[in-house]
């Protein structure tokens, strides 16, 4: 299957809002506007699958993808990226609440390929404000999703672009992607200097379960709320992407944005095999991100 990335020609948008239904959610409604705005689309990446390996990521590929960044005064590399997180709105980045356990980040990326170099297509946003889901404890894996509101509106473009949020309650596919910085080797605390992507495995919440016993991070076993992905044979090379990041389904090959079906929580979903990693469901928390996003956004009825 061949993954396009976006160019924007041109795009007026009309919105009539009826406050009457809630027939059709929010989120839905703005990734339709998102999807409807007249866009070219050119095959600069080529995206398979069933990738049994971790690749190197395009630009362009994954035009959602935040880097979460916080100062370091005494460090050689100021700048430290220790999070990632997906961009769902124009002001708006999904993460994992205990990234934000020690403090606000400093610097949200937006259209970064590199963790090391600064390129021309990337743009550095303030943080403006954060919120982490009411119910999250420090220390535990339940409940783990934040809101970033950023600074100043995003201007869409040809690498920065917002990704769908997965709403409904069943994931009938076999496999998400993971993308990001997280380190290469499952003993290693080191960045990968280039984002990576992987293809990891739906498991399923018994085996999950077993793997994670005994853990107080889950001491109340896998939740309802919550997603395990890993490796279900035996790879090579790549662990998942950085801690908050999206997991991602594309449903539609004819369409540039990506549907992010979890972020990435706690465990190591190293392509080692029989690893496994928790993440937070988006699905189960839609009414506290519309609230959040798109406060004042009416329903429309269809």
């Amino acid at each position: 299957m061949s993954v396009r990335a976006c160019a924007i020609l041109h795009f007026t948008v009309l919105s009539l809002c009826f406050y009457v239904s809630l027939a059709t959610g929010i989120a839905e409604q703005k990734c339709s506007e998102y999807r409807e705005q007249r866009l070219v689309a050119m095959p600069l990446v080529r995206y398979s699958n069933r990738s049994l390996e971790a690749e190197s990521a395009k630009l362009g590929e994954f035009p959602h993808y935040a880097l979460l960044g916080w100062f370091r005064p005494n460090a050689l590399d100021r700048l430290h990226f220790r999070c990632g997180g997906a961009l769902i709105s124009e002001r708006f980045v999904l993460t994992a609440a205990h990234c934000l356990m020690k403090g606000r980040p400093d610097v949200v990326r937006l259209g970064a390929i590199s963790s090391k170099e600064e390129l021309n297509d990337q743009v550095d946003f303030h943080v403006e404000s954060v919120q982490r889901h009411a119910q999250h404890r420090m220390g535990k894996s339940y409940h783990d999703i934040a809101l970033i509101k950023l600074n100043k509106t995003v201007i869409f473009n040809n690498w920065i672009r917002p990704a769908c949020l997965w709403m409904e309650s069943e994931l009938n596919v076999p496999s998400v992607v993971s993308s990001g910085f997280g380190s290469t080797h499952p003993k290693a605390n080191v960045l990968s200097k280039t984002m990576k992507k992987i293809n990891l495995d739906l498991l399923d919440k018994e085996s999950c379960q077993d793997q994670f016993s005994g853990d107080r991070k889950l001491f109340r076993g896998i939740a309802d709320d919550q997603l395990c992905v890993g490796s279900l044979a035996h790879r090579s090379d790549a662990c998942q992407g950085d801690s908050g990041g999206p997991m991602i389904v594309r449903t539609d090959p004819n369409s540039c944005l990506a549907h992010v079906v979890a972020v990435s929580s706690f465990g190591t979903a190293c392509d080692v095999g029989n690893s496994a990693a928790v993440c937070t469901r988006i699905s189960a928390y839609r009414d506290w991100i519309e609230r959040t996003v798109w406060p004042s956004v009416g329903v429309l009825l269809i």
